[in-house]
């Protein structure tokens, strides 16, 4: 009777090793979830964190200076398919952002345009309940070049009126530079672009980028 008994012993042992450990991963895979769950409601807070680490500048209303104004109008003037340039500047402390800048060469869309400036506020969230804003924001902080249909854009729900105009909008960080993103560059488009207009377009968003950094944010 012993060894049965001994026996007994081992596997009543390795139940309650068994179960303890089930115990352990729940808890560890509930702790995970709830991090995972406190990160993305907190998020704001964090990308506040992440922006005071690196010394990112918490910029205001700027305006540009004239230099930044006129390569910004020759640039959608000079262009068949750019109808519009907008800068806008960020403050993660606050999640707003504020449009410092636009340049519109087509009189339809700057008549529509007009007219919702007229009655829009001065500052726009940043970060919002739109997932899709909010992923293409993180990929602009990140660095990225972020080319869009227009419909389905923050800027199309404020100002549906353009979207016969507008097909495609692309954008950029300003400046275009790791740790130092202070606004983005947007630009709107009258067409799909190839790849190679969708290069040209990203080499013409880092180098506005650039210049508008150097001129007015530095």
């Amino acid at each position: 009777m012993s060894a049965i008994d001994d026996r007994i012993e081992t596997i009543q042992t390795l139940l309650v090793s068994l179960t303890w450990r089930k115990i352990a991963l729940l808890t560890m895979f509930l702790a995970i979830v709830g991090f995972s769950y406190a990160m993305f409601d907190n998020r704001f807070a964090v990308y506040e964190f992440i922006g005071s680490a690196r010394n990112i500048p918490i910029p205001r209303v700027v305006k540009l200076s004239k230099e930044s104004i006129s390569a910004i109008n020759a640039s959608v003037a000079n262009s068949e398919i750019i109808l519009a340039i907008q800068i806008t500047l960020v403050d993660f402390q606050r999640n707003t952002r504020v449009i410092t800048y636009t340049g519109i060469d087509n009189p339809a869309v700057k008549e529509i345009y007009n007219r919702f400036m007229e009655k829009a506020p001065v500052e726009l969230p940043l970060f919002n309940t739109d997932m899709m804003n909010n992923e293409r924001l993180v990929n602009l902080v990140n660095g990225d070049f972020v080319c869009t249909p227009y419909k389905d854009t923050l800027s199309a729900k404020l100002v549906p009126e353009t979207v016969p105009y507008i097909k495609t909008l692309c954008a950029g960080p300003v400046p275009p530079l790791y740790g130092r993103f202070t606004g983005i560059i947007s630009i709107y488009l009258s067409r799909e672009l190839s790849p190679l207009e969708a290069e040209q377009v990203r080499t013409l968003s880092k180098n506005l980028g650039l210049l508008i950094y150097n001129n007015d944010l530095r």
